[in-house]
Formats: C-alpha cells, structure tokens, sequence
C-alpha cells in the first residue's frame, strides 16, 4: 500500500516539474554542413533499391530501408542539399510502403510488418520536411488502439502480437505526438523523459536504441512545446553519448553498426 502511495506522489511531483518548466521555444534549426552534392549522392546511390530505399549493403534487402531512407533524407537535409523535388520523393517512396495510410510494409513488395524503429525515423523526416506522413502514422494508432501489424495470419503468436502493440511504450507514443507538432500527455511526456534518461545510462554498445532515441530528441526540439527538465535530460543523453562514443560519435557508432563505412556512417552528424 505504502509503494502505490509512493508511485502516485511521484508521479504528481513529475507532472509538476514538467508543467512548471514548460515553455515555447523559438524554432530549432539544424546547423548546416558542406559536402559536394553529385559526390553525396553518387555516395549513396550503390544503396537505393529498385524502389528508391537506401538498404544496408549494395544490392542488398533488409528489413530497416525505410529508417536508412529517412535518414538519408535528414542528412541531405542537414548538407544543405534537400530540394523540394527530394521530400516529394521521399513521401512517394514512403507511401508505396504503406498498407494503409500510418501502416507501414517494409517495402512496396515485401509486405512484412514493420518494427517500430521505421515508423520513428519516418516520423522524425516528416516532422523535418512538414509533411502530414507523422499524422498518417499517429491518427492509425489513435484508431487502432497503437496496434501496428498488418499481417494477415490467423493464430499470431503472442510475441508478434507484442512485438507489433506500441502502446506498451508511451514514449514511444509521444514521439508520434512531437512529430505531428502535437502535445501528448503528461504520462507520455513523463515516459519519454524515462525512456531517455534510461537510454543515457544503461543503451552502453547497443547502437538501435542511441540511434532511434537520438531520433526522438531531435523531433522533441523541433516541437512547439519544450520544458526544461527534458532540455536537462536531453543534455544528458548528449553528454553520455559523448562519452561512450567519443568524438564524430554517429560516425563511429553506424561504421560498427553497418560493419562497414556505410555513407549513412561516412556522413553522419551528431545530434
């Protein structure tokens, strides 16, 4: 009896913190670095597939082309070197890939589900690039109680149907909320918080979680509405990354993460 009371407080006491350090934000905007576009490029093109995704190796197939995709993006966007015409092409090749509008297929011919770490890089690109492919994603899981599977099979074993139930991670769920430049609740605000801070100290080699909580920071300081106890704990995720990573961090861990210097890792800029 005594931990519920105990839980409760603490999470009154969180709700207050981060409505007592609220504030709007002037918009954040991406410092810019040079590289040569026809070399940028030229770089990436072994990478894209028929369908216009970057995948994880030449000629390869893999299940994360949509989040390399999004990433590309971002960085050509970071480079200076996104037009108009990109984040047309971009919103194209992502809605080939959806099953239904916020469902994502890995690709237009594969038509397995797909895991979590897409549907955040899509968001966190469609936030950048002011396209509506966020709300797609975020007005499915309002209609589908967060439940992103597309498979057609009958008797699903259980941890597929876990695997593919986002609600189980609010932070997650928050994410969808910043990048549709949207407010989520304050448990949601609290869980992201969580899911960084936790991140920060205990994600050590494991290159996914950096990457896609990276993903979120960024969406979360392109948002309309920031406090500054996340600001903190953002900063503290900088900091241990940092420390874990070393200097051009990104760099090192995406070389380690490809096996090779994917020009997703020969590009890449720290958050």
């Amino acid at each position: 009896m005594v931990g519920g009371y105990f839980f409760i407080a603490l999470g009154v006491v969180s709700c207050a913190l981060l409505w007592l350090s609220k504030y709007q934000p002037d918009h954040v905007m991406f410092p810019v670095r040079m590289a040569d576009k026809e070399t940028f490029e030229s770089d990436f093109a072994p990478y894209r597939d028929q369908f216009g995704l970057i995948q994880n190796n030449p000629g390869g197939s893999s299940g994360n082309g949509l989040r390399y995709t999004s990433e590309y993006y971002i960085l050509k966007f970071r480079y200076g070197l996104l037009t108009k015409d990109d984040t047309l092409q971009f919103e194209s090749i992502v809605r080939r890939c959806f099953a239904e509008p916020g469902l994502l297929n890995r690709s237009p011919k594969d038509k397995s589900p797909q895991k979590f770490d897409d549907y955040v890089a899509v968001s966190t690109a469609s936030l950048i690039f002011e396209l509506l492919l966020a709300n797609d994603i975020k007005t499915y899981g309002l209609k589908h109680r967060w439940y992103y599977n597309n498979s057609k099979l009958p008797n699903l074993k259980f941890k597929d149907k876990w695997g593919a139930w986002f609600g189980k991670d609010q932070g997650l769920i928050a994410h969808f909320y910043y990048a549709d430049q949207d407010t989520p609740s304050w448990f949601k605000t609290i869980a992201w918080t969580v899911n960084i801070l936790l991140c920060a100290y205990t994600a050590k080699d494991s290159q996914d979680e950096w990457v896609l909580s990276g993903h979120q920071i960024i969406a979360y300081e392109w948002s309309h509405d920031r406090t500054w106890v996340q600001d903190k704990v953002a900063g503290i995720w900088r900091k241990r990354f940092r420390k874990q990573w070393g200097v051009d961090g990104m760099s090192v861990l995406l070389e380690k993460y490809f096996g090779h210097k994917h020009p997703l890792a020969k590009y890449a800029v720290d958050i």
